[in-house]
């Protein structure tokens, strides 16, 4: 039998509390060392840090969606990863993981952060793969789900085009349409963007309106 939706959630609150412990320790001395910079933490992260707080609330609405709700996938990519807090959460209970980033410098906070998880068993090895792109630029094997909580990376339309069209390498979508790929604050324009996917294949959607996020799928039904 399966666990109850109590049971499963304590677990994976135990789970990201770890996680987040053994990154806020990794990382303390890495931004001390590198700067905000140099460490990819950037301001953004570092001001997280301060609060001991990297694995947020949005990266655990992200997971519960995905381990309660949405079918079993052969892979999840997520995009734009930054520290790789929501990438090392699904792979914590044993998926297998794509951290697409293209920061250089957050690549390389994300394999340290990695290899500090794999040292204390919380990560089998071979879970995550680091990509160097926002996106997938080539097709990927199984049924993948690209998962973005925060993509937002470009500022117009015509840079997010190309983007948004490498899509077509996902079975299925769970993003925040408010921030993916650029900005959306207009809900109409939050609703071309689920058009425009809709266009690519993607013509199934299930919206979770209290956690702001969508679920998108290629073909139709539940």
């Amino acid at each position: 039998a399966g666990r109850s939706p109590a049971v499963a959630q304590r677990i994976r609150g135990s789970r990201a509390e770890r996680i987040n412990a053994e990154l806020v320790a990794a990382h303390r001395p890495r931004l001390a060392r590198l700067g905000e910079t140099d460490s990819g933490l950037y301001s953004h992260y570092a001001r997280l840090l301060e609060q001991n707080a990297l694995v947020g609330p949005r990266d655990r609405t992200a997971l519960a969606l995905i381990e309660d709700y949405l079918p079993d996938y052969d892979a999840y990519a997520v995009i734009r990863a930054g520290l790789g807090e929501l990438a090392f959460l699904i792979a914590a209970g044993g998926r297998r993981v794509i951290a697409c980033e293209p920061s250089a410098r957050r690549r390389g906070a994300i394999e340290d952060g990695l290899e500090e998880l794999q040292a204390r068993g919380l990560i089998e090895p071979g879970r995550v793969t680091i990509v160097d792109t926002l996106m997938p630029a080539e097709p990927l094997s199984g049924r993948v789900l690209g998962v973005a909580v925060d993509a937002s990376e470009v500022r117009d339309d015509a840079a997010a085009a190309p983007h948004i069209a490498r899509a077509t390498v996902f079975d299925g979508l769970l993003i925040d349409p408010r921030l993916f790929i650029r900005q959306r604050d207009d809900p109409a324009d939050q609703a071309a963007l689920i058009e425009r996917l809709g266009g690519l294949g993607f013509t199934h959607r299930r919206d979770y309106f209290a956690d702001r996020m969508t679920w998108l799928r290629r073909g139709s039904g539940d």
